[in-house]
């Protein structure tokens, strides 16, 4: 057994490194919850309500004032509303009191409500209750009828019966089981009316039934021929059924109040403009400047009790002089936390901006490649901490509320030299723009542009679009094409065809 001496280097990580990076983690809902639980366990925190929290109950405290204005109105005004509102106020205040702007009915409480009207025996109700509550959002019902069956020991075809029941109700196509039924049970339901065309309903009906598929390509010509009908009346019962509902249940609400994204950052457009050119003309923006905020207004200020703190001071009880020194010091952790937390995102957010100039002056579908080791070689971070800053935070600009996150966009493409065009075709009309990476969003774009100059008469192929954006300097695979396409919602070749009029 050999001894020796051996020189080691270790990066050792504290308890209040930890403690940095998790602060640096927060977004501002978590901060604000951080600081209360803070000041709860901490008697010498003093928190000062953020400016955002006093905005928040001015609003509140004036909607309540409004409330209870109309509730004065109604009760001076109409002795049946003075004695029920009288009776009920004692027992619940006037938070018992549902405000009309803030509720909305379910789909669940409106189909309850027709219900009423009918009279169906207990084990039915209840069976019809359970398929209520499996309606999902579009208002399809997602159980199976031997689920239902089995629950309430009845056949199948009871079960199926009660479905048709739930599918009598309002609003039509709900407690379909797919689309196709969805849309043929609202086109039935119009073809009771006295304005509907009963052979254009008809028809409308057959498509749904073994052209729907057809129908979501534009698949007009076949269609026609199939049906052994005109290319027109087609297109006729084609508008008819884009006129229906393919999701009735989302007119309702769901019940769960709405969350609102808060910013972390907010970033603010300054336009530099160009000196006039001597033409009389107003003067034209030359490019963007960029303001970056960060949102510390929306989360509590940390102050420390003058009473502990002078306590501190003062008492000759070493114990409470320990304990106090603890709590001042820690205030004095979240406090250097904190100005770490800003100073950190607001690098971070300045640089993304940096890079991302061309997203914010022209706005989205125009991201420009970016990774986090871009951010690391630059600000001289660890990407652990560049991701911890960026996680679960929003950035909001003047085209709209986007997760930072969002702006980090790896490259999709290269662009290099246009292919030279072929004899007899023309070049390509577009401008060119410098070798470099491309991401998705500068695919798609050029994608768009290429199907949105083709003959519709003769759309192109997936394969063609590949060679066009070769001869734009884009290299891409066609099942990139097919992909990118689908993400679009642009139909595919046959679909896209427009036979001239």
């Amino acid at each position: 057994m050999k001894l020796g001496v051996h020189l080691e280097q270790k990066q050792v990580i504290t308890q209040q490194m930890i403690q940095t990076l998790k602060v640096l983690e927060m977004n501002v809902t978590e901060l604000e919850n951080y600081l209360s639980d803070l000041s709860s366990e901490n008697p010498a925190v003093e928190l000062e309500p953020s400016e955002f929290r006093r905005e928040t109950a001015d609003i509140e405290f004036a909607k309540e004032a409004e409330f209870e204005r109309k509730l004065e109105w109604l009760t001076s005004g109409d002795r049946q509303n003075r004695t029920y509102y009288a009776d009920d106020a004692e027992e619940r205040g006037l938070e018992g009191l549902p405000d009309p702007s803030t509720a909305g009915e379910t789909l669940a409480e409106h189909l309850h409500a027709q219900l009423l009207l009918k009279r169906y025996s207990k084990s039915d109700q209840k069976a019809l209750d359970f398929m209520i509550h499996s309606l999902d959002s579009r208002g399809y019902f997602t159980e199976t009828l031997s689920c239902v069956s089995d629950c309430f020991a009845i056949t199948e075809e009871k079960a199926e019966l009660l479905l048709f029941e739930l599918q009598k109700l309002d609003p039509p196509g709900i407690g379909a089981r797919d689309l196709k039924e969805c849309l043929l049970l609202q086109l039935k339901r119009r073809a009771g009316t006295p304005e509907e065309n009963p052979r254009l309903t008809e028809l409308a009906e057959q498509l749904v039934e073994y052209h729907l598929e057809d129908i979501a390509k534009n698949h007009i010509d076949i269609i026609a021929r199939k049906r052994n009908v005109s290319a027109d009346t087609v297109r006729a019962a084609c508008e008819e059924i884009r006129k229906l509902n393919p999701k009735p249940g989302n007119a309702f609400s769901d019940g769960r109040s709405l969350s609102f994204v808060r910013p972390d950052v907010i970033v603010v457009r300054e336009d530099e403009e160009a000196p006039e050119d001597g033409s009389g003309g107003n003067p034209v923006p030359e490019k963007g400047t960029f303001r970056v905020l960060v949102n510390d207004y929306q989360y509590p200020k940390i102050a420390v009790n003058s009473f502990y703190e002078a306590l501190e001071k003062e008492t000759d009880d070493p114990e409470a002089k320990k304990y106090l020194r603890e709590k001042l010091t820690q205030i004095a952790q979240v406090r250097s936390d904190l100005m770490n937390r800003s100073s950190t995102l607001e690098r971070v957010a300045k640089l993304l901006v940096e890079k991302q100039e061309k997203f914010f002056l022209e706005g989205p579908g125009h991201r420009q490649p970016l990774v986090l080791a871009d951010f690391s070689e630059a600000l001289a971070l660890h990407e652990s901490t560049v991701s911890r800053a960026m996680k679960d935070k929003f950035l909001q600009c003047s085209w709209g509320v986007f997760p930072m996150n969002y702006f980090l966009t790896a490259a999709a493409a290269k662009r290099g030299t246009a292919a030279p065009a072929k004899r007899g075709t023309a070049a390509p009309d577009v401008p060119q723009e410098a070798d470099g990476d491309l991401t998705a969003d500068q695919v798609k774009r050029a994608l768009q542009e290429v199907i949105a100059s083709e003959n519709k008469a003769k759309p192109l192929s997936d394969e063609k679009i590949c060679a066009v954006l070769s001869e734009r300097g884009i290299s891409i695979a066609r099942r990139t094409v097919n992909k990118y396409r689908k993400e679009l919602g642009i139909p595919d070749k046959s679909g896209r065809k427009k036979l001239p009029e």
